[in-house]
């Protein structure tokens, strides 16, 4: 007769950690907005949680992320921030962890936060993504701005703008464009046109 034992512990004896949520978006960040949400980290199970570090990663490096009231940037060099003493959660409690993004335009943006601990179901680390302006059209004007140069009196002279969604997800839809909110085509001796292949 097979007489062999199950001897591992019960899930429940164990540090367990849950992360609520596990994926953050902080949806629309204008340019020169700054947008705060909180993640939860919750033990369900019996012993004390140690986080023991983190690593947050982006090609953006307005992210943040605090934790024990420091702010931390991303880490391009992908090198984990260990803490000298653990962050404790006891069984059954929850601490709060807040994530930011800065904006500097409207294009989209992710980060990816991984969470150390003695979780021993997580032992690559739990993983929270972050994302901003997923969800929402960019639209990019190039040039910025127009030189005509000089001119004699009299001449006529056209310049070529191009309008492109800078987004990788969302329909740019344009209503009109103008010099004002009036809907005024021209000002001045300066007018706008929209070819009609465009």
């Amino acid at each position: 007769d097979d007489l062999s034992m199950d001897t591992s512990p019960e899930t429940s004896s164990l540090a367990r950690l849950q992360i609520l949520p596990e994926r953050i978006d902080l949806r629309n960040v204008d340019g020169n907005e700054t947008k705060e949400a909180l993640a939860f980290l919750k033990n369900v199970g019996s012993q004390d949680l140690e986080v023991t570090g983190f690593l947050l990663t982006s090609e953006n490096e307005n992210f943040r992320v605090t934790f024990k009231a420091e702010a931390f940037a991303p880490e391009p060099e992908q090198n984990p921030v260990v803490f000298a003493e653990p962050f404790v959660v006891e069984s059954d409690d929850t601490r709060i962890i807040e994530v930011s993004y800065h904006a500097t335009d409207a294009q989209a943006a992710t980060a990816q936060l991984i969470i150390y601990s003695n979780d021993p179901d997580r032992p690559q680390g739990s993983v929270v993504e972050i994302v901003a302006n997923q969800d929402r059209s960019c639209i990019k004007v190039t040039p910025e701005a127009v030189d005509f140069g000089g001119k004699v009196t009299g001449s006529q002279s056209t310049l070529s703008i191009q309008i492109e969604n800078c987004s990788t997800t969302t329909a740019l839809e344009l209503y009109y464009i103008a010099f004002d909110g009036d809907g005024a085509t021209c000002a001045g001796p300066f007018c706008v046109a929209v070819p009609p292949e465009a």
